[in-house]
């Protein structure tokens, strides 16, 4: 897929953090992935934005192990690049440069998800995880 819209300009994070979000509302969210990695096969790096939103997507359709493997493969990422340990064909820079931390948005968005289906004490084990 060649990352460009009408008129030749290229999209960037933030344009294709936006088409993945729309993706996910209408419950397209394996398209979202293929959007996703399209994206770094151009060179465009995915943000936390782009995690949670898809992590978001997977809960919403009650899609919980892959949710938790979009959350497990920012904590890998994180691991690996903090052990330098990541092999990586593109630049080992920006691999680096990228801001990928869990946060209050990453977590609640599960425990919401949780709470929805009625899994309370996993919802209450997440929470407690946070704090």
């Amino acid at each position: 897929m060649r990352m460009s819209i009408n008129g030749g300009f290229g999209l960037d994070v933030v344009g294709l953090n936006t088409l993945i979000d729309g993706y996910c509302k209408f419950g397209m969210v394996n398209y979202s992935v293929r959007l996703m990695e399209s994206m770094r096969q151009e060179g465009v790096l995915p943000d936390i934005v782009t995690y949670i939103t898809l992590i978001n997507g997977f809960c919403r359709i009650g899609e919980f192990g892959k949710a938790k493997d979009f959350m497990d493969e920012i904590l890998g990422i994180k691991k690996d690049v903090s052990s330098s340990k990541l092999n990586c064909s593109k630049n080992q820079n920006s691999i680096e440069e990228m801001d990928l931390e869990l946060n209050v948005i990453t977590h609640t968005t599960f425990i919401s998800a949780y709470c929805k289906k009625r899994e309370l004490e996993e919802a209450f084990s997440l929470y407690e995880e946070m704090v």
